[in-house]
């Protein structure tokens, strides 16, 4: 079970939430889901890593792409949470078998 964790910030108390993981961003524009919250780019992850310390899972949510991806990861995200990356493409299969290519 997860929960949002923040974008700018961490929540306040966040860490302490009995989570599974802890969403963050949005890291880039999206088209998927509408949202007031400005994008915190791949520094944004690497602050918020900074903040949570090793331990509790990120998954980075919001316009990643197969090219951001592992900048993002690098940046501090455990996971990476996409859909129009995937559901955009004529052949979503295809398209989730490349991702598993390059990123493993």
């Amino acid at each position: 079970m997860g929960t949002f964790g923040g974008g700018e910030a961490l929540l306040p108390g966040i860490l302490a939430a009995p989570a599974d993981y802890l969403s963050i961003g949005p890291v880039f524009p999206t088209r998927t889901k509408q949202t007031s919250k400005s994008p915190i780019g791949v520094e944004g992850v690497r602050r918020l890593r900074a903040q949570a310390g090793p331990g509790p899972v990120l998954v980075a949510v919001a316009g990643i792409t197969l090219e951001t991806a592992p900048a993002v990861m690098a940046a501090g995200a455990s996971v990476v949470a996409v859909a129009e990356a995937l559901f955009h493409q004529t052949d979503p299969a295809a398209a989730f078998r490349r991702w598993m290519e390059e990123l493993g």
